[in-house]
């Protein structure tokens, strides 16, 4: 790993929404900020194409990063790789996420949370999950319902 891709890494707060929704987030190396709060992360740039009926979704082993005890990562690793991924890939499709778009998409199924968006990339899918067990599930969603709407 370079010394650019370490720095890229570092892990970094910062206040993000209106006043009234000021919530502390942590940017990861690659993918969107995730809740200061979470006790483990994980974010990705994904090479991402949609087609009506064709969604493809490649993660990249060097356009990742995370953070967190390994004790807490490896389940979190677990529910991406067994649920997360293929449920967001898939809604994803439904909602038709184009490529172009600018729109992010989020899923909770508690203590485990994911987001995702193209960012109006053309060709890019950037990808945050956490686990947060400490927190209510109903007010880390009504969190992501305020900052990012319905999902």
């Amino acid at each position: 790993m370079t010394r650019s891709d370490k720095q890229h890494m570092e892990n970094t707060q910062q206040s993000v929404g209106t006043p009234e929704e000021q919530h502390e987030w942590r940017r990861l190396g690659w993918g969107l900020a995730v809740p200061a709060t979470a006790k483990a992360g994980w974010g990705a740039r994904a090479i991402y194409a949609y087609r009506p009926g064709n969604v493809r979704v490649e993660l990249v082993y060097n356009r990742q990063s995370g953070f967190g005890d390994e004790h807490l990562r490896g389940p979190l690793q677990h529910w991406l790789n067994t649920q997360g991924l293929q449920v967001i890939q898939d809604r994803c499709e439904r909602e038709e996420l184009t490529d172009d778009s600018a729109r992010t998409i989020w899923l909770a199924q508690h203590p485990y949370y994911l987001l995702a968006s193209p960012k109006a990339s053309f060709g890019y899918l950037y990808l945050s999950a956490w686990m947060d067990g400490e927190v209510n599930a109903s007010d880390h969603i009504a969190m992501l319902q305020q900052r990012f709407g319905q999902s």
